[in-house]
């Protein structure tokens, strides 16, 4: 916190009577990017909750393993059990591509943009 104080005198150019002025300066930049990193980290956390529900839903199932292994950490959807994952999404020369992983990604965006605009 910063104060200023301003004392106005009885010398020759200040009036014969004494005023005082008091400006206190509170800095409150901690709390703000405090507030700032909790939200942000909100709305990393459910953006990637809503991401991985829906790749999940859009994840073609034969065994199940494939859509089992989608999984979230601090700041990623990915899937790193299955070996056929990329194949999956992308496609082969035999098999059309599922695009399970774009499809997620799209119908999730508006999901994501409420939450960020939940702020």
């Amino acid at each position: 916190m910063a104060a200023v104080n301003i004392v106005k005198g009885s010398g020759s150019a200040w009036p014969s009577r004494v005023s005082t002025v008091n400006i206190t300066v509170k800095d409150y930049s901690g709390k703000v990017l405090a507030d700032i990193d909790k939200n942000l980290q909100r709305i990393i956390k459910e953006s990637l909750d809503v991401l991985e529900k829906n790749i999940k839903v859009e994840t073609p199932v034969d065994t199940g393993r494939l859509q089992a292994s989608i999984t979230t950490d601090a700041n990623r959807v990915y899937t790193d059990s299955t070996e056929y994952a990329s194949y999956v999404e992308y496609g082969t020369s035999k098999q059309s591509p599922a695009a399970y992983m774009r499809r997620g990604l799209q119908i999730s965006i508006e999901e994501i943009n409420n939450i960020v605009k939940s702020l």
